[in-house]
């Protein structure tokens, strides 16, 4: 008797789509997203100097940065001194102490390095208007994207109780807010803790904002950051392994169901 040979549920089709999209999935495209000085190492503040209110010396950033800073800021800072009324680039070089109205204050100790080492921000806004902003280009629309950073909380010599502190992240037009730190008066440091995001690009370009996000008033408290990164999100390597191991399963199959017929 003759016998007919029937297609198994259309597996060999089947098989070549999976195959096209773990090729996808696996190699999916990734962007150079542009961006400037996401750890402040490119910047140097200037040697403080107090002649009434608030002034600094000018500091010195990096050419391949705009404004040699990189970022564009509010609320009285000016990015091409290394203070401002409520926002300071701190770097190793350079004392905390800050000149403000005349009179001189310091930031109590930062007992510890971030992860990314080196320079840090430090802003002081209550009111939450004091950012900083810059321009990422090179996105893909529809991919999802981490912002990663480093942050803490601080209090200037002088407080009288802890403060709390955390950031709002705008990517886009979405707007996320960090986990929210404590400085204790008594030591005036909340330590460093890493924060990741995740955001969808809707652009090719999109505006990345740091607002600072700081209570009490009066203490004053001071929000920490630093060690900025953007990168775009690829597929797990577990996930991508299992992937794998279905098509290898469902290769088994069709070898099997070949046999029986």
């Amino acid at each position: 008797m003759h016998q007919v040979r029937r297609p198994v549920f259309g597996l060999r089709s089947f098989l070549s789509v999976l195959a096209i999209v773990a090729l996808s999935v696996l190699s999916a495209p990734t962007s150079a997203q542009t961006y400037c000085n996401g750890g402040f190492e490119t910047f140097t503040a200037g040697t403080q100097a107090i002649t009434g209110g608030n002034r600094a010396a000018p500091g010195s950033g990096s050419a391949s940065c705009p404004g040699g800073f990189g970022w564009s800021v509010t609320n009285g800072f000016n990015q091409t001194l290394g203070w401002g009324d409520s926002t300071a680039v701190i770097t190793t070089g350079l004392s905390t102490s800050f000149g403000y109205n005349g009179s001189t204050y310091s930031l109590m100790s930062i007992t510890a390095a971030s992860k990314n080492g080196g320079n840090f921000l430090a802003v002081e806004d209550p009111s939450g208007t004091a950012s900083i902003s810059q321009t990422v280009s090179g996105l893909i629309v529809n991919q999802t994207y981490t912002v990663a950073f480093e942050q803490a909380g601080g209090i200037w010599n002088g407080g009288t109780g802890p403060s709390t502190d955390f950031w709002k992240v705008s990517f886009g037009g979405t707007t996320q807010n960090s986990p929210t730190v404590t400085a204790p008066l008594a030591t005036g440091f909340s330590g460093w803790s890493s924060v990741q995001m995740q955001f969808v690009a809707t652009a090719a370009s999109m505006v990345l904002a740091f607002t600072a996000s700081s209570n009490p008033v009066g203490q004053p408290p001071f929000a920490l950051l630093d060690g900025i990164s953007v990168t775009q999100q690829v597929p797990e390597p577990v996930s991508s392994a299992l992937f794998l191991s279905g098509l290898a399963g469902l290769a088994a199959l069709r070898r099997l169901a070949r046999k029986r017929t």
